[in-house]
C-alpha cells in the first residue's frame, strides 16, 4: 500500500467514523431526523398489513341474534402491502495529482482536500434523500417555469422555491410530464450541466440551449437530478399523502386506496383562506377521523412559515410583563404551536418541504428503513477508497438502502396552502 493510499484512508477512518456521517446526514435537514428510523432491514421486501375497513367493527345491535348473524356476514377486511427498498449512491473521484500536492503542502492541506470533497457527498446523498422525502417516487426535483424560451439557456422554474434542489454542476434530465419518459435517452440533448444559479430569482443557467421541441426538452419540462432516477425515488410523504388521488396514484404498491380514500392516501384539504385557517381545519379533520390520531408536528416551507408568522402577528398582540408593571410588545416568534383538541402540535419550517403544501404528520406511524445506517460508506472489501481503474485518481462511495412506509395514513394529512 502507498503512502499516499494510506494516508488517504487513515484520514477518512479518523475524519469520518459513522457517528459523524449521521451527524452530516441530519443538519439542517430537520424532517429527516424527525421520522423514526430503523436500521435493521434484512432479506427481500418489506409486508405491511393494512385494516381497510373503520376501527369500528359492524356486527353490533342492541338485538344479539341480530349481532350474530353480522358476524359471519360482516368479516374484517385487510390487505397487503408491499415495499420495496430503493437503492441511492454516491462517488468521489480525487486526482492522483491534488492528492500528492496536499501530501506535499502537510497535514493541513491534506486534511482540508479530504473533507471538502467528502462533505460535499455526505450532503450531495443527504439533500436527495432528504428532497425525496417530501415528494412522490417519480423524482422529479423541479419544472421550467411556463413561457421559458425554446432556445434558453438561463431558465426559470415554475415554483422559484424548488431552486434548493439544484446546485452548480448538477447533470439534470428531463420529461414532458411527471415520472414520464425523458425527452432524450442519449445524445448532447439527453442530460443538461448547471453551469450557474441564482438562489434569490430561482433562475438556472444550462451549458446549452434548451433546444425545446415537442420531442427536447419542452418549455414545461419536469426535472430530475440525473440520468435513470426517473420513477426510481423513495416513496415520500407526496406519494403516501397525495393532495388528490387520480387514476395515475390511486394505487399505491398493488392497493387500492380509493376504497378509503381518508384512511388509505390521508387526510386531504383545500385552501381555507388562510395558513392558520387551513391548518386548523387539517388538524381538525385528521383528530375526528377515527381513535388515537394525534399529529405530533406540522412541515411546510420555510417561506410559508414565515406567512403564519405575519398572520399570527396580526391575530393578536403580546405582551411581556416588565419589572415595574409596564408591558413592552414582541414582535415575532421562536416558533410555533398551534393548540388542538388532542394537545400542541409543533409548526417545522424544512426548504425541501414544496411550496403550497403543508404535511401534518404523526410520526410514531413513519418508519424510514434502512439496511445499516442511513448513509454509510460502501467499504465491503474493508477500504473505503479504490484506485479507479480508468483515471489516475482515487474514488470513495457512499450508498444508502432504504424506504419510506406509513402503517397508519389515516392519521396523518396534506394541507394545500395557495
Amino acid at each position: 500500500m502507498s503512502v499516499v493510499y494510506s494516508q488517504v484512508e487513515n484520514g477518512l477512518k479518523r475524519l469520518y467514523p459513522q457517528t459523524k456521517l449521521d451527524t452530516l446526514t441530519y443538519k439542517d435537514r430537520p424532517t429527516l431526523g424527525l421520522i423514526p428510523q430503523r436500521f435493521n432491514w434484512q432479506g427481500g421486501p418489506l409486508a405491511i398489513t393494512f385494516d381497510i375497513e373503520d376501527t369500528v367493527h359492524g356486527a353490533v345491535s342492541h338485538d344479539g341474534t341480530v349481532a350474530i348473524t353480522n358476524a359471519s356476514v360482516v368479516t374484517s377486511k385487510y390487505n397487503r402491502m408491499i415495499i420495496e427498498q430503493v437503492a441511492t449512491y454516491a462517488a468521489v473521484n480525487i486526482s492522483n495529482q491534488a492528492l500528492k500536492r496536499a501530501q506535499g503542502a502537510g497535514g493541513v492541506g491534506f486534511v482540508d482536500l479530504l473533507k471538502r470533497e467528502m462533505d460535499k457527498a455526505v450532503n450531495g446523498l443527504s439533500n436527495k434523500l432528504s428532497i425525496e422525502l417530501f415528494r412522490d417516487s417519480t423524482a422529479v426535483i423541479g419544472q421550467l417555469a411556463t413561457g421559458t424560451s425554446a432556445s434558453a439557456t438561463e431558465v426559470s422554474l415554475a415554483e422559484p422555491d424548488d431552486i434548493y434542489n439544484f446546485f452548480l454542476g448538477q447533470r439534470i434530465t428531463a420529461s414532458a410530464t411527471a415520472g414520464g419518459s425523458p425527452y432524450q435517452t442519449s445524445g448532447a440533448d439527453s442530460v443538461k450541466e448547471i453551469v450557474g444559479i441564482d438562489y434569490e430569482t430561482g433562475v438556472i443557467e444550462l451549458d446549452s440551449a434548451l433546444n425545446a421541441t415537442a420531442t427536447n426538452w419542452g418549455t414545461t419540462a419536469y426535472l430530475y437530478s440525473a440520468s435513470g432516477d426517473d420513477n426510481a425515488a423513495l416513496q415520500g410523504f407526496g406519494a403516501w399523502l397525495p393532495q388528490s388521488l387520480t387514476a395515475s396514484n390511486q394505487t399505491l404498491n398493488s392497493l387500492d386506496r380509493s376504497v378509503s380514500r381518508s384512511k388509505l392516501a390521508g387526510v386531504s384539504v383545500s385552501y381555507q383562506g388562510s395558513i392558520f385557517g387551513t391548518l386548523k381545519f387539517l388538524l381538525k379533520k385528521i383528530h375526528h377521523l377515527g381513535v388515537g390520531e394525534k399529529v405530533d408536528v406540522v412541515v411546510m416551507n420555510p417561506t410559508e412559515v414565515h406567512e403564519l408568522s405575519e398572520e399570527a402577528e396580526a391575530r393578536s398582540s403580546i405582551y411581556k410583563s416588565d419589572k415595574d408593571g409596564s408591558n413592552t410588545a414582541v414582535i415575532g416568534f421562536g416558533g410555533f404551536v398551534i393548540m388542538t383538541d388532542k394537545g400542541p402540535v409543533k409548526v417545522v419550517g424544512d426548504r425541501h418541504c414544496p411550496r403550497g403544501r403543508a404535511y401534518a404528520l404523526q410520526l410514531d406511524t413513519w418508519k424510514l428503513l434502512s439496511t445499516g445506517p442511513l448513509v454509510q460508506f460502501d467499504d465491503m472489501d474493508g477500504s473505503k477508497i479504490s484506485r479507479v481503474t480508468t483515471d489516475f485518481a482515487q474514488q470513495f462511495r457512499l450508498q444508502s438502502f432504504a424506504q419510506l412506509y406509513c402503517t397508519n395514513p389515516g392519521a396523518n394529512g396534506v394541507a394545500a396552502l395557495r
